[in-house]
């Protein structure tokens, strides 16, 4: 096939959807598919603005002028629900393409959650009043691109059964397609976890409150109290290394370590030391970090949104998303050894090394495949 992937990513490998996107073209390139990408990386002037306006036109005139250049392209995949501005346009241009839409998190249903467990600081008086207008845009966006899109892709079960249901789509044309991992990159698998001494508690990742910052302000404190042998990591963007000096440092003192963001392969050489991965996250739209830590052995502990609600059991521990209770008792588990970490550290390296990007991207052809045939969309299909 050829196909185009187009987003408003700076093209990082070390980002998060970023970082997918380039792995899973990546693979489709060594499976013998034509793959260009499109970052257009635009510079933000206001959310409002780049959404409706300015990205979305940049985004259809880009698109159209690959296409008029590459008219035998089989698909086109792009990330924002925005993209529903190019699928109009270009759907009726290009018969023989099919127009998908990756999601990272679908932003509807991020919403939903944000306006159910209230994750973000207290709005100032503007900002209160334009967080309803500015939703309504995000939620009327994201319907439009479910009807305009020919197909859609989630990387967790929450999103596609969420994305089905809402807009009463047929279960074929939204698939969940977890993310995997790229064996070449994992270090070989860590030794035994032992199982006695002070366990080794980290968290990874982006310090705000949809990651569940509040969360952890909550319980860890007295935790550190509770259990004085334990150790605790941060590995946060500097800009967050304050806040999290202010809260955690306190009660942890010499225990705690902070870090500023590594390149993934340094960082799962982070997971390799420690026990217990800390993730608290209100809404994913999958969790990379968690599939990583398990390859090296760190058993996660969060809410079960994104990866940790699709995984099989074994390997992690989860609670209902917002249930702090629950989640401060899972983490007092792990640090007073009532669960068995050795075995769940175990099973947790089976199932992070088991799927590949190679997988990913198998499994997505299989679904721009299915989509062709129910739309009847006659695509070139280069191997």
């Amino acid at each position: 096939m050829r196909i185009l992937v187009a987003s408003n990513f700076a093209p990082n490998a070390n980002s998060g959807a970023a970082g997918t996107l380039m792995a899973i073209g990546s693979a489709w390139r060594e499976q013998g598919h034509a793959v260009d990408w499109l970052w257009h990386n635009i510079p933000p002037l206001s959310r409002v603005t780049d959404e409706t306006i300015r990205v979305p036109a940049r985004q259809r005139r880009d698109l159209a002028e690959y296409l008029a250049k590459n008219p035998d392209t089989d698909v086109v995949i792009v990330s924002q629900p925005y993209a529903y501005r190019a699928f109009e346009a270009l759907r009726p241009r290009h018969p023989h393409t099919l127009f998908v839409n990756r999601t990272h998190g679908w932003e509807a249903r991020w919403i939903e959650s944000q306006n159910r467990f209230r994750w973000e600081p207290p709005a100032g008086p503007v900002r209160k009043l334009l967080r309803p207008v500015s939703q309504r845009l995000r939620r009327a966006m994201c319907r439009r691109c479910a009807a305009a899109a020919h197909g859609i892709v989630a990387g967790c079960r929450g999103d596609a059964d969420w994305i089905r249901s809402q807009y009463e789509l047929p279960a074929w044309r939204v698939r969940s397609i977890p993310y995997g991992i790229d064996p070449a990159e994992l270090p070989p698998e860590p030794p035994e976890r032992w199982p006695d001494g002070p366990v080794r508690l980290i968290y990874a990742g982006q310090y705000f409150g949809r990651k569940g910052a509040a969360v952890l302000e909550a319980v860890l404190p007295a935790l550190a109290g509770e259990f004085n042998d334990a150790r605790l990591t941060f590995v946060v963007p500097d800009e967050a290394a304050d806040a999290v000096q202010r809260a955690h440092r306190p009660a942890w003192r010499e225990r705690l370590s902070v870090h500023g963001w590594k390149e993934r392969t340094r960082l799962l050489g982070r997971f390799a030391e420690h026990d217990v991965l800390l993730f608290p996250s209100f809404f994913e739209g999958f969790g990379k970090a968690v599939i990583e830590a398990m390859a090296m052995g760190c058993v996660p502990i969060g809410f079960a949104e994104g990866a940790l609600s699709d995984l099989e059991p074994g390997g992690h521990l989860s609670c209902p998303a917002g249930d702090v209770d629950a989640f401060a008792e899972l983490v007092r588990s792990a640090l007073s050894r009532q669960v068995d970490l050795p075995a769940l550290a175990r099973e947790a390296v089976r199932q992070g090394r088991r799927r590949t990007w190679a997988d990913v991207a198998r499994d997505t052809i299989a679904f721009f495949e299915d989509l062709a045939e129910h739309h009847q969309v006659q695509m070139v299909c280069r191997r």
